[in-house]
């Protein structure tokens, strides 16, 4: 679980392959396997080359193969209660309590209350097992049941009928039409069928049952081509790629007391509404040398579990990122590392069952001091006086420590720091005003020389986790469940995205399960948070999308707080509710009345149209027959209805009846070389009725 520079330590860096010869002060002999050359490097290096992810420690077969889980609350109060039963019968054989020669009578007589509830006869063999896991890991969590472990795990399906499967289901003429599991079933079976007919006896293909196949269709089956056909490439590539005396020390690292209070000033929240707050600082220091060790700021009026393991967190990894993010702080964090120990007091926050199993889990004693015996861990109380005198009162918007001191005093008019200052403000305090400042008690030297010496003068190499994400994991304060969607990861309106949860979208999709899963992350870091694959139970890291926190206004150089993105949410929220939607409604009023004005205009050219149409018409037809050709008609005449007769109709029947005419007799008219001009309505003319009536001889057309 744990690593140091020691002789015989293999580790990755720079795409390299490197094993620890030895160790001569704060120099570091190596061994280049990947060019079979000695480099040497300072301790200093490689620690800088493992905060920037540059260093991976190679993992043991043990650590490959181990399936625990990094949150405690995954296990349920049986495996809890199991995995310790398993230690109390291992534990004295870890101590050297007890020898082996003795183990079969230790076994034999072991009381029966006190031996695992699913191991009730303990065999020599599960002994044996359960100690080489813990000289394995040194962590009680493998000592938990994995039941999920047993039978088999491998597709026992003929690799022939495997191909045959693949052959029907993503045949190549089906380009998005939709097909049932049960004709594909029908499908493969008369596949299987007819090549069983070239193959001997002995070498007989059997039927795939159809449940099987149902099962295998999801893992096997092309959506992303099956996408393609139906909803487009850029669809598909969207749904594809689309967290009680007082305690001694006398070497570094041995004893850290570790304590909280609320901060005696106050910082700003959002800057837009000058909105202020007071924190909980969490603080660790070595009992030692006087070395600050680790923080973790709580917005909260007191405290939780989550809180203390994030100021483990900080504790524990090394400091690296200091010279990037505050250039202008002088000299170094050294502090870092897994402690022998740690100090508490009895508060509500310590006295907490999650504290106690993530140190047992990572090792470290945990020593409570009496009731109201807070002198038993002197170190940290004075810390906090010191760091209150030397920066906090000092600041503007400081409460002081008591309403004495602060009188009058207008806190909240004079805070001007915000959240991302007030980390500043602490890294200075510690690293310049602290740690390279030398102390009035005792040996009069900075406690980051202290430091150096002790572990120098102590062989004590600092042990930090076999990757960073691993502690992240185990120490994470944030866990819920979220849905995945092709965005990624939602928090608080902020998306987190990576192409490997987009990997874990499309198969939970592919195989219609349900893509709700669980998400860890850093309250106080949210710049990364892990997602996990309930395939593996291995967690993905995602990132915020491009630019996200920089639209909101959030500087990602630093850690990003819960908070900091909370509060941006509840503001945009708010200006939502706040924003008057009245004007909105009136730009739908306009839309309305410009849709209907078109629909107006519209049917205006049209009925225009007509209307042009029907003077073309009459003009095409007058074309055909000259103007002067033409005589005006009587309209008393009824129009005939039988040109060949020339007969009337029947209501002109009691008039004179007009004998029939015969049209062949007349002459063709002559057209005339020029013409006269004639002014008359087309429209008239156009509706007028036609009739051929006899007058005087002549015939005339009206």
């Amino acid at each position: 679980m744990f690593r140091s520079f020691r002789y015989g330590e293999r580790f990755l860096m720079n795409e390299m392959q490197y094993e620890v010869r030895k160790m001569v002060d704060d120099d570091v002999e190596l061994m280049n396997i990947t060019y079979d050359r000695i480099e040497i490097f300072t301790q200093l290096e490689l620690v800088q080359a493992y905060g920037e992810d540059k260093l991976i420690f190679a993992l043991t077969e043990g650590e490959k193969s181990s399936s625990v889980k990094m949150n405690m609350e995954q296990y349920s109060n049986k495996d809890k209660s199991e995995m310790e039963l398993r230690f109390q019968v291992i534990e004295p054989y870890i101590t050297g309590q007890k020898k082996k020669r003795d183990l079969k009578e230790y076994l034999q007589n072991y009381p029966v209350e006190l031996r695992p509830k699913l191991t009730p006869i303990l065999s020599q063999a599960s002994f044996y097992r359960w100690m080489k896991l813990w000289n394995q890991h040194k962590d009680i969590r493998v000592l938990a049941p994995q039941t999920e472990k047993r039978g088999s795990h491998q597709r026992k399906t003929h690799p022939d009928i495997l191909k045959i499967i693949s052959d029907v289901v993503n045949n190549p003429d089906i380009k998005g039409e939709s097909h049932t599991d049960l004709e594909f079933h029908s499908r493969i079976c008369n596949r299987i069928k007819e090549d069983n007919l070239n193959r001997p006896l002995e070498a007989q293909l059997k039927p795939i049952h159809y449940s099987t196949f149902c099962r295998m269709h999801k893992e096997i089956k092309d959506v992303y081509r099956e996408n393609c056909y139906l909803h487009g490439k850029v669809i598909a590539d969207l749904n594809r790629n689309g967290v009680s005396t007082q305690v001694l020390a006398d070497r570094a690292l041995q004893v850290i007391e570790l304590d909280w209070t609320p901060i005696d000033l106050l910082h700003i929240t959002d800057a837009e509404t000058k909105k202020t707050e007071r924190g909980c600082l969490i603080y660790g220091m070595d009992k030692h040398t006087g070395q600050p060790w680790g923080y973790h700021i709580a917005f909260r009026s007191q405290p939780n579990a989550q809180d203390w393991m994030q100021c483990l967190l900080h504790g524990i990894l090394p400091k690296t990122y200091v010279k990037e993010l505050y250039p202008d702080i002088k000299g170094d964090w050294a502090a870092f590392g897994k402690p022998e120990m740690i100090v508490v007091d009895n508060a509500n926050v310590n006295d907490c069952k999650a504290i106690e199993e993530v140190c047992r889990v990572l090792d470290i004693g945990l020593h409570y001091c009496p009731i109201e015996g807070g002198h038993h861990k002197g170190t940290i109380e004075s810390a906090f006086r010191n760091l209150n005198l030397k920066s906090i009162h000092g600041t503007p918007g400081t409460t002081f420590s008591n309403t004495t001191q602060k009188s009058k005093y207008d806190a909240e008019g004079r805070a001007c720091i915000t959240m991302k200052e007030l980390h500043h403000l602490l890294h200075i305090t510690f690293i310049n005003l602290i740690a390279h400042v030398p102390r009035r008690s005792g040996i009069v030297m900075t406690p980051h020389n202290w430091w150096q010496r002790s572990l120098r003068e102590s062989h004590i190499v600092p042990k930090i986790p076999v990757s960073k994400q691993y502690l992240k994991l185990l120490l994470s304060t944030g866990s819920d469940t979220r849905v995945l969607t092709n965005k990624g990861i939602e928090i608080m309106n902020q998306h987190f995205y990576c192409p490997n949860i987009m990997i874990l979208h499309e198969r939970l999709r592919k195989e219609g399960k349900s893509r709700q899963v669980r998400i860890r992350y850093d309250v106080a870091d949210m710049r990364e948070i892990y997602v996990e694959d309930p395939y593996t139970q291995n967690y993905i890291k995602a990132i915020p999308t491009a630019n996200s926190l920089e639209r909101k206004g959030i500087d990602d150089r630093y850690p990003v707080h819960f908070q900091q993105i909370a509060a941006v949410c509840y503001r945009n929220n708010q200006t939502l509710d706040e924003f008057d939607r009245a004007p909105v409604g009136e730009a739908y009023e306009a839309k309305d009345r410009v849709i209907e004005e078109g629909r107006n205009s519209i049917k205006e050219a049209k009925r225009k149209h007509k209307a042009e149409a029907k003077r073309q018409q009459a003009a095409s037809a007058i074309a055909q027959h000259p103007v002067n050709q033409m005589a005006l008609a009587d309209s008393e005449k009824h129009p005939i209805t039988n040109v060949e007769d020339g007969t009337a109709s029947e209501h002109n029947k009691k008039g004179t009846t007009s004998p029939k005419v015969d049209v062949s007799q007349f002459d063709e008219p002559k057209i005339e070389p020029t013409y006269k001009s004639y002014e008359f309505e087309l429209d008239q003319l156009l509706n007028s009725e036609w009739e051929v009536s006899r007058k005087d001889g002549n015939h005339y057309a009206s």
